[in-house]
């Protein structure tokens, strides 16, 4: 977390893309002082197809594939509205606050 890249996560409520992680790439959102949590961006409606990747709408804790239309809350995971009905994949985070190393894993 104190390198350059990764100093946008040290502040509440901001987000960021780690594309060399998990199936499709990783959304990991700052949620509370001492809580991160780490989506998949692939679609749960449609993972397997090339187009569905999951993306932070400007300005707000909406996640949205706009291939299929299916929206989620950034916050949980939660489906917001159709057509997917599973919430995004979560990946488990854990945060060492001596070393300011965060670490996300399934």
């Amino acid at each position: 977390m104190n390198l350059p890249p990764y100093n946008f996560l040290q502040t509440v409520g901001n987000y960021m893309y780690i594309t060399d992680a998990g199936y499709k790439g990783l959304i990991v959102y700052h949620r509370s002082i001492d809580e991160w949590v780490a989506f998949d961006r692939g679609c749960t409606y449609d993972p397997a197809n090339a187009d569905a990747i999951l993306s932070v709408v400007t300005g707000g804790l909406t996640v949205e594939d706009t291939h299929c239309g299916s929206k989620y809350n950034l916050v949980d995971g939660s489906v917001i509205s159709s057509p997917a009905t599973t919430p995004m994949k979560q990946y488990r985070v854990d945060y060492d606050a001596g070393t300011q190393s965060l670490y996300i894993y399934n």
